[in-house]
């Protein structure tokens, strides 16, 4: 990432909005090394790690990064 895609306008910075361009900043680096190929499924997931349908009654919701 070039040091012009990394610079924060100062019209964001005027209005608050640094910490967005930071984190979209991040994002982009982050997603410049995504590789789909490397992605498991939640099925692969709960296989690994040994978790059932059962384990999953009182979760409201599972977010995996």
């Amino acid at each position: 990432m070039s040091s012009i895609e990394n610079t924060v306008p100062i019209s964001l910075f005027n209005r608050g909005l640094i910490n967005d361009a930071r984190l979209l900043a991040e994002a982009t680096e982050r997603m410049s090394h995504f590789d789909p190929s490397t992605v498991i499924s939640q099925k692969e997931v709960d296989q690994e790690f040994g978790f059932s349908p059962a384990d999953y009654d009182d979760v409201e919701e599972i977010e995996f990064e």
